[in-house]
């Protein structure tokens, strides 16, 4: 699960906040993603790194208390996900997420 202990403020109360991990070492490999805010209803979250996906892919729970209305995943629109977080299963990964 990515992003789920992230504090909203540390995206949406700073202008160009991005929060984000490199190089972090994991069971499943080295994973690198970072986490921005644009505005107050988009938040784009780019997944990298040498990673290998652990069974049943990635949960992505945004910090923003907000219901997802619609999410691109590599510029495609995904059409599964849940209100509060988006399943991944692949990567590298570009998401939009909008509330």
């Amino acid at each position: 699960v990515l992003a789920a202990g992230i504090p909203a403020e540390w995206l949406y109360n700073a202008a160009n906040a991005e929060v984000g991990v490199r190089r972090l070492p994991t069971a499943y490999g080295v994973l690198d993603y970072s986490l921005r805010a644009e505005g107050q209803e988009v938040l784009k979250l780019s997944v990298g790194g040498g990673l290998v996906l652990p069974p049943g892919g990635l949960r992505i729970r945004p910090p923003a208390g907000k219901p997802i209305k619609s999410v691109k995943l590599n510029g495609a629109v995904l059409s599964s996900f849940a209100a509060s977080e988006v399943r991944i299963a692949a990567v590298p990964a570009e998401l939009e997420i909008r509330y």
